[in-house]
This record gives structure tokens, sequence and C-alpha cells, in this order.
């Protein structure tokens, strides 16, 4: 049963008026937020910035996503190429650099163009010099820190299911459990919390630092 639209207004007045307040701790009013899922869209919708980045509404296979943003700008001068028959019950593209191809799953979108659209638009707004990297993956392995660490930004925040027992320099934090599920970062605490999950870290602190490598957000 879909919960009337007041309502809804309603449940989530504690949250809307929770990110109002902690969005004026925030400094850097235009970031760019490039994210392997839906992280940095919620901080987009909840701090009220602009969407000045392309990776709105969408994901990436893990993979996919350290492959684009080690070739970014490379990647970015690709045009999306619509997948046919991709399996999915959502629209999904291509774009492709060097020969390695990476495929965009527009998960919420239900139209390839007005995906593409949105892509190219948004791409624009890039901004190389205020450029954030966000890689949300559920189980980590050596492997993908590695992979994760050789990214050339400096502003990398790895959002994971458990803290990686290594001595990296690496920004790191663990907010999920035992129960965890896709997309429970995104959620409410309870019906009437003021905090999603994700709340729980400092992405305030991380979007106002010009290079948090090295600094565990708490």
């Amino acid at each position: 049963m879909q919960i009337p639209l007041l309502i809804k207004q309603i449940i989530q007045l504690p949250g809307t008026l929770y990110h109002k307040k902690k969005s004026k701790s925030l400094l850097n009013l235009n970031p760019t937020i490039i994210s392997s899922n839906c992280f940095g869209t919620f901080i987009y919708h909840d701090m009220g910035l602009k969407f000045n980045s392309p990776t709105i509404n969408l994901f990436f296979s893990v993979d996919d996503f350290i492959k684009m943003v080690m070739n970014l700008p490379e990647y970015m001068e690709s045009d999306v190429v619509e997948i046919q028959n991709s399996g999915y019950d959502f629209p999904v593209g291509k774009i492709s650099y060097n020969g390695e191809d990476v495929y965009i799953k527009f998960m919420h979108y239900t139209d390839f163009h007005i995906a593409k659209e949105k892509w190219n638009e948004r791409k624009k707004r890039i901004d190389y010099s205020n450029l954030y990297i966000i890689l949300n993956i559920a189980q980590i392995s050596d492997e993908y820190i590695q992979k994760f660490q050789k990214i050339p930004y400096p502003n990398k925040l790895l959002v994971t299911n458990e803290n990686p027992s290594n001595d990296n320099n690496i920004v790191t934090h663990n907010i999920f459990d035992k129960n965890y599920k896709n997309g429970k970062v995104f959620k409410y605490k309870h019906l009437f919390s003021t905090k999603r999950y994700m709340d729980e870290i400092d992405y305030i602190q991380f979007l106002n630092s010009n290079n948090t490598i090295g600094e565990e957000i708490k």
C-alpha cells in the first residue's frame, strides 16, 4: 500500500528539519560527488545542493566504478550507448575508453533517453578541482582496498560493512550490521527518526576538507 504524499511528508518532517539544520555546517556548496550508488544522490538531496554530478539515481558494479574513476575525464567524453535486453527492468547504458566498457545501471529511470539526457547535462557540471569520490561496498577485500588507493584523486571515502585490518591511508567507516540489506544505508533508522543510517558518517567534514586521506570519518 502506497503512503499518501502528505502523510509521507509529515512522517519525514523530523528528518527534513534535521538535514536542513545539518546543511548549515556545510561550507562547500558546489562539490562534485562521484558515487558508486545513491550515496552521493542522498547527500545532494538532503543538503539541498545542485546535482553537480552525473552519478545521480544510478549505480555501478564496484569493478566498473573503480575502472571509471581511474580515467574519469576520458570516460566522461564517451557517448552513452543503450544496452538492449540487459536483463534489468530499468535502462542500462555503456560508456567506453581504451577498449574497456563501464555499465551504468539507471535504476531510478524508466526511459533510457531521459536517463542519458540527465547524465549528459550533469556531467558538464563536474568540477575536477572540487571532486569527491565515494565507494559504497558491503564487503571489502585487500584487492579492492589496493585498487581504491590508486584512484588519482585525493578526496576518497570508502563506506564498507567491515573495517579493513590494515594500516593503509584510507578513509573508511563501518555503518552496517550483520543484517545489512542493500539500500539500508539510505533508510531512516525508524519511522520517526531524524537520521538515516548514512548520517552516522560525518560527510560534512569530508566535503568541507580539501584532502581527507588518512583521516577516519567518525
